[in-house]
């Protein structure tokens, strides 16, 4: 089985460590690497869920730029991802913290590459090369080995138009300054040199992106998120830039590490009697602007904990890293966190798109509905807009099968079966809620599924979404007048 390599790491730092002549004044204004719609749709999250609500706690920062990173550092060394996290001016990090994850384990994988898996024994022998390169690396021993000055990779750093260029790029992110820095670290037998931005803001330091400015100035390919691993030769070339490489920065702060017992958050709720009710708390959660309510509905912990990857990759037959919902088996806690953090992050991304869907139903004739264009669904979510649905009333339950006939055949019911394999789940069952708004009846489609008698929204829109030809990017919602079905009014269960 071939497996493309994501970069050529040999050519990549000998071009940056050789990089001490004048790079030209275009190349300081180069942007940092473009916000990802996941990052953005993030970054809206307080217009959603109002002033007082966050899905995460206000970050503390840090005396210097090298401190922030130091302290991202210490967490990686803990594999305590909420440490890791908390060192960011925004919660928008989790793709980039995994991917330097699996370059730090070793592993080659482009997100640009599909890889082929054919059978049920090639499957398990790719997951079982994936946890043995998890298990192999004990980042509880990495060092820091210091931090390489930005200006002795490049001229132009220092110059007084990349300077003010950095200024203006803090200030779109409500920040004073940038800078960029890079530490060297040793982990095993490797030494790797990371990049990073740091945002200052109100005289503290956060980290503002693995990789950025610098990475790009320097030649850094995007996709490895500033994080280059050092051959031999490397090494010589990196030791001109720092003579001491014996040298721990961890052993010089007096920081403590918790190796044994990693910071945990629960995302999910109990969990629900049945669908109808998960699905009850998540309209509650979206009636109020309350995002942490609504994700709570949602299968996040019981997800990941259950979450069956080799059926997964057995349903689809390949393997696409960052373009699927869980991309490693749970080895450890770090990575059971970083699937939380990636299954909460397509959650966010439905839920801000589904919310757009929502307002720009309810703003345009009911009758272009189902004509609505991707596009303009995507335009409000880029301005994601106030929407007051204080007025919303659940009026009761659709039964699934009442309005598909398909929805009971036996072939729909082998696909939920499959689909609950995959999640781990000892069910799964589409439900349809109809709520009025404004005057105008809504529907709202989603699948849940049930762990130890519990049930919880594994998806918005799902199979009897799909089934009622509801397009995918109103994810699920749909006025009820659009449905073709005269008698559905009829077919109403009050709650």
């Amino acid at each position: 089985m071939e497996i493309i390599l994501k970069y050529k790491h040999i050519l990549v730092i000998t071009a940056i460590l050789l990089m001490w002549t004048c790079i030209s004044a275009c190349s300081s204004q180069e942007s940092s690497k473009p916000q990802t719609e996941q990052q953005r749709a993030s970054e809206r999250l307080p217009v959603l869920s109002g002033a007082a609500v966050s899905t995460k706690a206000a970050p503390v920062g840090f005396d210097s730029a090298e401190s922030a990173v130091k302290a991202y550092l210490l967490g990686l060394k803990a594999s305590d991802f909420k440490r890791m996290a908390d060192t960011f001016s925004a919660e928008n990090n989790v793709d980039d913290i995994l991917c330097q994850y699996t370059i730090l384990c070793g592993m080659d994988l482009n997100p640009n590459d599909c890889i082929t898996l054919k059978d049920s024994e090639n499957i398990k022998q790719f997951l079982e090369k994936l946890k043995g390169q998890m298990e192999a690396v004990d980042f509880g021993s990495m060092k820091l080995l210091g931090f390489i000055p930005p200006d002795s990779l490049s001229d132009a750093y220092s110059t007084d138009a990349h300077q003010n260029n950095m200024v203006k790029m803090a200030e779109k992110y409500g920040g004073e300054n940038i800078e960029s820095c890079v530490a060297a670290i040793e982990l095993g037998k490797k030494k790797y040199i990371l990049f990073f931005d740091v945002l200052e803001r109100d005289g503290q330091w956060f980290n503002l992106q693995l990789g950025g400015i610098l990475a790009n100035m320097t030649g850094v390919e995007r996709g490895i998120v500033g994080t280059i691993p050092l051959d031999t030769e490397d090494e010589k070339t990196l030791k001109k830039l720092m003579p001491d490489l014996s040298q721990n920065l961890f052993e010089l702060g007096t920081e403590e590490i918790n190796v044994e017992e990693p910071s945990t958050f629960i995302v999910e709720s109990e969990g629900f009697d049945s669908p109808q009710e998960a699905a009850k708390a998540y309209l509650g959660g979206l009636k109020s602007n309350d995002i942490d309510q609504m994700i709570s509905a949602f299968s996040v912990e019981s997800y990941v904990d259950h979450y069956n990857l080799q059926a997964s990759l057995e349903y689809v037959q390949g393997y696409f890293f960052m373009q699927q919902e869980l991309n490693l088996p749970v080895v450890n806690d770090f990575s059971r966190d970083l699937n939380i953090q990636s299954r909460k992050k397509y959650i966010i991304k439905d839920i801000i798109k589904q919310y757009a869907a929502l307002f720009a139903i309810s703003r345009t004739d009911l009758s272009d509905a189902n004509g609505m264009e991707e596009d303009y669904i995507s335009t409000i979510s880029a301005e994601l807009p106030e929407f007051d649905l204080s007025s919303m009333k659940i009026l009761g339950y659709l039964p699934p099968e009442s309005l598909s006939e398909v929805y009971g055949s036996e072939r729909s019911l082998d696909i939920r079966t499959r689909r609950a394999k995959v999640c781990g789940a000892n069910r799964m069952e589409s439900c349809v809620v109809v709520f009025e708004l404004k005057g105008e009846r809504y529907c709202f489609c989603t699948d849940a599924v049930e762990y130890k008698d519990k049930w919880y929204i594994k998806q918005l829109g799902g199979q009897i979404s799909t089934l009622l030809t509801i397009p995918v990017n109103l994810v699920g919602i749909m006025p009820v007048s659009e449905l073709d079905k005269p008698e559905i009014e009829l077919l109403i269960i009050p709650k």
